[in-house]
């Protein structure tokens, strides 16, 4: 599985099989030097083998994260809060 994008409420994975809606899968991996993302997420799209995976119960050190991240991209952006 690949991620290929990522959000607050979940990630668009690719992988090589196809996967259902509602099927639950645990991902776990690190992203950048710090970060340790390992949740349980559930398949809300499919797309060939593009999947939207949604998480479930995240931990509020993901929560915190992403809104960070996300955070400091918008405002690296030029964006306003």
């Amino acid at each position: 599985i690949t991620v290929v994008d990522m959000a607050v409420g979940g990630l668009k994975i690719y992988a090589d099989r196809a996967f259902e809606i509602d099927d639950l899968l645990i991902i776990n991996c690190k992203i950048g030097r710090m970060f340790n993302l390992d949740e349980k997420v559930r398949v809300t799209n499919v797309n060939d083998n593009l999947h939207g995976v949604q998480f479930i119960n995240p931990k509020t050190e993901t929560i915190t994260f992403f809104t960070e991240l996300y955070g400091a991209v918008y405002h690296a952006k030029g964006g306003r809060p």
